[in-house]
């Protein structure tokens, strides 16, 4: 009986040596970034200074001084007349956003802007990206995407 725990011990032993060798191997492995694409919003989500400054208005929350900071970031931030903006807060919804919002900007953000890195380089497959590095504005969850 102790022959046989002590050859169980042995083997569990070597497997975990094993394992802890192939986890170790595969750290050492290099990384390499082989394209990357910025994600443009289409037209219709674009907007222009004087319409950032609704949006700004449009809150009852904000002070003076509040709202004196906001404009002078606005105008000091380099915001031409190309900013790009979510279609709820377009749309006056920025205090009901829902869940729904932010999966259809993620589902924008990340395939249009997969199906543009695949059409611009045509090597790349999808079976070739290990990870892919998001960031959407509505969308805060943990662990990011």
């Amino acid at each position: 009986m102790e022959f046989f725990m002590a050859m169980c011990l042995l083997a569990l032993f070597f497997g975990l040596s094993w394992l802890c060798k192939c986890v170790l191997q595969r750290r050492d492995q290099p990384c390499y970034l082989l394209a990357y694409e910025c994600y443009k919003a289409p037209d219709d989500m674009m907007l222009c200074t004087d319409s950032c400054v609704k949006i700004v208005t449009r809150n009852k929350n904000l002070g003076l001084e509040e709202f004196r900071f906001l404009l002078k970031t606005i105008v000091n931030s380099g915001i031409g007349e190309e900013t790009y903006c979510p279609k709820n807060i377009i749309e006056g919804r920025e205090n009901d956003a829902t869940l729904v919002d932010e999966l259809l900007e993620m589902d924008d953000v990340i395939f249009n802007t997969m199906d543009k890195l695949f059409a611009k380089f045509s090597t790349i497959s999808p079976s070739q990206i290990d990870i892919l590095v998001v960031n959407v504005s509505m969308f805060s969850h943990a662990p990011p995407l």
